[in-house]
């Protein structure tokens, strides 16, 4: 009973970092009772998030850097 009281504990506080919006994802850490099974898939739903944004950033920063070289170019003359 104690035990369960804690991992309920434990549940809340990853619902309550909110790394994710997505309800479904929020429902299935909810659906795993075993606090050490939700911890590892929090862990690795964190890092698809971030290398997510990593990825947007890089293709981002790369279109402007180009773009700036292209107008570097026709510019010249």
């Amino acid at each position: 009973m104690e035990r369960q009281r804690i991992q309920q504990k434990n549940i809340e506080k990853i619902l309550q970092l909110n790394v994710c919006p997505n309800e479904m994802l929020m429902k299935s850490l909810y659906i795993v009772n075993n606090n050490n099974q939700i911890m590892i898939r929090f862990k690795k739903l964190k890092k698809k998030v971030i290398k997510r944004n990593y990825h947007n950033q890089l293709a981002t920063s790369m279109f402007i850097t180009i773009s700036l070289i292209i107008t570097a170019i026709y510019t010249q003359d």
